[in-house]
C-alpha cells in the first residue's frame, strides 16, 4: 500500500509544507513535495485536503487549489482565487471541482482550468434552526474569550477579524461573496457549519458538515446522517461507508448501499485511541484487508507531538502497527489517498 499524505507544520507556524508518499510496507517515504507559504509567508495550516483523479492529485491549502503529477510528484497548477479562506478539501465529481470552503461555509465549484463556476451556500438550506443558530453564538462566545486570552496566536496571519460573521451569513449567506471582495485574509473563526470534506464518488455528492455533526448531499441539501459527533472525512468501500469522528475519536462504519448512496441507519462506532488527549482523527484510506487512519498531533499534548498512520484490519479492528510522520515534515496529517496503482 502507497499512501499520499498532506501535511502541516499544525503545532507551529512555518513557511513550509510538505506533501509525501509512504511506502506502507517498507515502512518508508519514497516521495515528497516541499511548498512554501508564499501568500502568508508563514502559518501553522498547509497542505489541507486531497483527492486522485486519474493519474492526478488534487489538493488544496488554506487559499489555493493544486494538481499535482505523480512518481515523481510535480506541482502542475497552483491558483489562488479571493474567495476561497481556510479551504478543507477538494474532490473532483464529473468535471466539477468542488472546495470545501470552511471558512464562508461554502462550496466553491471550479472548472477543470481552475476557473470560479459558482457558490453553493450551504446555509440556504442546513443550519436554519433557532437552536443551531443560538448554539453557534454560543461557540462564538467562548472562541472570543480565548482570543483575548491570547490562545489564538496561531491565527496571526489572519488580521481582518469578521465581527458578527455568524449572525452575517446565516441572514444572508452571500454577504461575504460581493464582486471584488476578497476574503483570504479575513478571521471568519469560529465558522458556523464548518464544512470539511467534500466526498463524490457516490451517486451524488456529499459533504460532512463537521459544526453540525452532519452528512448532506450537496445539490439537494438532504440530510443524510445525522447526530456525530464532528465527522471529518468520508470513504466507501464495498458495502461500508467509514466517516472519521473527531470529537471522540471514533472510526463510524455504516452500512452502505453503493447504488443508492444511502447509509444505513445503525453505524458501528470503532475506537481508534484511549483518549482524545492522544490524537485528532482525521484521514482515511483503505485496501480489501485493512483501513488506514491520519493521527494528529494535538496542540498541549507534548507527549503526543507527532503525526501517524494507524493501520487496522478491516472488521476485526486489529491494530497492524503505525508509522510515525518525521517532525521536520509537520505535526498534522490531513487527508490519507491511496496512489498504489501510481506507484507500482
Amino acid at each position: 500500500m502507497r499512501l499520499a499524505l498532506t501535511l502541516s507544520p499544525g503545532l507551529k507556524e512555518d513557511s513550509r509544507f510538505h506533501l509525501v508518499v509512504l511506502d506502507w510496507e517498507r515502512q518508508e517515504l519514497i516521495d515528497q513535495h516541499e511548498e512554501q507559504s508564499d501568500f502568508f509567508g508563514s502559518s501553522h495550516k498547509g497542505f489541507a485536503g486531497a483527492s486522485l483523479v486519474g493519474d492526478r492529485l488534487f489538493a488544496v491549502d488554506e487559499v489555493h487549489l493544486y494538481e499535482f503529477s505523480l512518481n515523481p510528484l510535480r506541482r502542475v497548477r497552483k491558483v489562488s482565487h479571493r474567495l476561497l479562506n481556510d479551504a478543507h478539501h477538494v474532490a473532483v465529481v464529473g468535471g466539477r471541482v468542488l472546495v470545501a470552503n470552511s471558512g464562508l461555509d461554502t462550496i466553491e465549484e471550479f472548472n477543470l482550468d481552475f476557473e470560479h463556476v459558482q457558490t453553493h451556500f450551504l446555509l440556504r438550506k442546513n443550519g436554519r434552526s433557532a437552536g443551531q443558530f443560538l448554539s453557534r453564538v454560543r461557540r462564538t462566545i467562548l472562541k472570543g474569550v480565548r482570543r483575548r486570552l491570547g490562545w489564538n496566536k496561531l491565527y496571526r496571519h489572519l488580521p481582518n477579524r469578521q465581527r458578527l460573521a455568524n449572525l452575517n451569513k446565516f441572514v444572508n449567506p452571500a454577504r461575504y461573496h460581493q464582486p471584488g471582495l476578497d476574503v483570504r485574509r479575513c478571521d471568519f473563526r469560529p465558522h458556523y457549519l464548518h464544512p470539511n470534506h467534500v466526498w463524490g464518488a457516490g451517486p451524488t455528492p456529499l459533504v460532512t458538515l463537521c459544526n453540525l455533526g452532519m452528512i448532506v448531499e450537496l445539490d439537494s441539501g438532504r440530510v443524510v446522517t445525522r447526530n456525530l459527533g464532528a465527522p471529518h472525512d468520508g470513504l466507501a468501500s464495498g458495502r461500508k461507508f467509514f466517516v472519521t469522528d473527531c470529537a471522540t475519536n471514533e472510526l463510524v462504519v455504516f452500512p452502505y448501499d453503493p447504488a443508492t448512496g444511502e447509509l444505513g441507519p445503525t453505524p458501528e462506532r470503532v475506537p481508534i485511541s484511549a483518549s482524545l488527549d492522544e490524537a485528532f482523527l482525521r484521514g482515511v484510506a483503505c485496501d480489501t484487508e485493512r483501513i488506514f487512519l491520519g493521527l494528529t498531533a494535538r496542540r498541549g499534548r507534548p507527549q503526543h507531538a507527532t503525526a501517524r498512520i494507524r493501520a487496522l484490519e478491516l472488521g476485526t479492528w486489529r491494530n497492524l502497527g503505525e508509522f510515525t510522520v518525521p517532525q521536520q515534515l509537520g505535526h498534522s496529517v490531513y487527508s490519507l489517498v491511496d496512489v498504489t496503482q501510481q506507484y507500482s
